[in-house]
């Protein structure tokens, strides 16, 4: 694990008997930007801290989900609990 990076580890995996550490590559970069590093310096500093180990990044996704129900049949509708209709 890398200790400059506490900040932004999320967990872990377990591969073998081996716990690879999980990071959010979103965290690192805002904070590499905080402290000045340029897009080209982040990921170059990200390589050679990484170099030789092995890690996970977890990225974030942007997605918009949009539901539009078929006219010509039935679709899945959520009703909260009777006890919970007040």
């Amino acid at each position: 694990m890398i200790e400059d990076w506490d900040y932004a580890l999320l967990g872990g995996r377990q591969e073998g008997e081996v716990m690879i550490p999980c990071y959010s590559s979103a965290a690192i970069i805002e904070q590499l930007a905080t402290e000045g590093y340029s897009v080209e310096e982040t990921y170059e500093y990200i390589n050679e801290t990484c170099d030789g180990m092995i890690i996970d990044f977890i990225h974030p996704i942007e997605y918009e989900v949009i539901f539009e129900p078929e006219t010509s049949g039935p679709h899945l509708t959520l009703v909260p609990k009777k006890e919970d209709m007040h």
